[in-house]
């Protein structure tokens, strides 16, 4: 098997109720280029792990301490392609893949440090029409050297204080059905 010039990363528990929808929308981007699937779980009960046994390349236990970066970070330490993506289970990726086919592929001309995709914010489980979409920075070049800081909203930057150069890719799109119900006491739970 060639070296990986994608990983794609996922952290995960408890799951179930979207999991595979995420893993398997990615078969279109692994089938287009060599790439890798690392997975940690976080201590799931509900089946989620079974799921992930089905799809992952490598699959490790991360107890859950409260640090959202740790964990990715965790990820990010078994990683071996050139470039690392971040995924969430509640999100799934669109099968049009050949933008961030044609961006990853291309001779590496070092200038940029990472890519925003679009993250398509639904409304509801039927994720229909209504959504509001931002720029999400998800993949990073691992030659940076550069890992997650942040217990929570986790993000990668510079110690130096320097932007990321970032490339943006407007029609790679996350669909991500995470912040659906989230009124009354589940949005009140999710902060916590």
């Amino acid at each position: 098997m060639p070296k990986p010039l994608l990983t794609i990363g996922i952290i995960f528990r408890d799951d179930i109720r979207c999991i595979e929808r995420c893993l398997k929308a990615l078969g279109p981007l692994r089938k287009a280029m060599p790439s890798e699937l690392i997975m940690a779980d976080t201590g799931s009960v509900d089946g989620s792990r079974q799921v992930a046994e089905q799809y992952a390349d490598i699959l490790i236990d991360f107890p859950w301490i409260n640090d959202f970066a740790a964990a990715r970070n965790a990820v990010m330490n078994q990683a071996s392609g050139k470039w690392f993506f971040t995924v969430d289970t509640d999100e799934y990726l669109d099968p049009n893949v050949n933008e961030l086919r044609r961006f990853l592929r291309r001779s590496g001309d070092g200038k940029e440090d990472g890519c925003a995709v679009v993250q398509r914010n639904y409304t509801s489980f039927a994720m229909d029409d209504s959504y509001s979409d931002f720029l999400a920075v998800r993949i990073l070049c691992m030659s940076t050297g550069l890992r997650y800081s942040g217990k929570i909203h986790e993000s990668w930057g510079r110690r130096d204080g320097k932007p990321l150069v970032n490339h943006i890719l407007a029609n790679t799109i996350l669909h991500h059905d995470g912040y659906v119900g989230l009124g009354g006491a589940a949005g009140t739970a999710k902060p916590e």
